[in-house]
């Protein structure tokens, strides 16, 4: 029987998940079942854009996540929320969506892109997450969210004590300004 956080939940991944990307299944279930913690001044500013798609759910589908209400921020709102961030305030054209695009690269960029249902490995998935949860990625970016800007563009001296929303910022101005 499904309840309103198995609909919660599916109506997350319909957010990102477009014709390419139907076979994520475990994984975008594994993702909403991690806390999303943070380290970083600011960051904190993701949690709470993931926290507010559940005021967006109960607002469209009329179904209440009263339940869920006091658990924290998971690592799948995280990710929906900057994507449709990122696609709405940034790249924004009045034409394109941009959030299944912003999502996709992100799950790549953490090195997840392979671990589609049939070859879903929890325990790389988890050391995956690790890296990117405490900041273990390389100063430059890679193994984080984003990877690094190319040459050309100015690169912040250490990503790993940059904010996510200034990562995805140098990000996007190396990739589509």
């Amino acid at each position: 029987m499904t309840n309103d956080l198995d609909i919660y939940e599916n109506w997350l991944m319909g957010i990102v998940t477009d014709s390419d990307h139907l076979n994520y299944r475990y994984l975008l279930d594994y993702l909403f079942h991690i806390e999303f913690t943070w380290s970083v001044k600011g960051d904190e500013n993701r949690a709470s854009d993931g926290l507010h798609l559940r005021s967006i759910f109960e607002d469209e589908s009329g179904m209440s996540l009263k339940i869920f209400e006091d658990d924290p921020c998971n690592v799948l709102e995280m990710l929906v929320a900057l994507s449709v961030r990122g696609s709405e305030n940034i790249l924004w054209d009045g034409e394109n969506n941009w959030t299944p695009f912003i999502f996709w690269t992100m799950i790549d960029n953490l090195g997840l892109k392979d671990c589609m249902d049939g070859a879903f490995n929890e325990d790389y998935v988890e050391h995956q997450l690790l890296i990117f949860l405490e900041r273990k990625y390389d100063e430059n970016g890679r193994g984080g969210l984003f990877l690094p800007c190319p040459i050309f563009v100015p690169n912040p001296k250490n990503f790993q004590k940059l904010e996510i929303w200034y990562q995805m910022q140098y990000w996007i101005s190396a990739n589509f300004v």
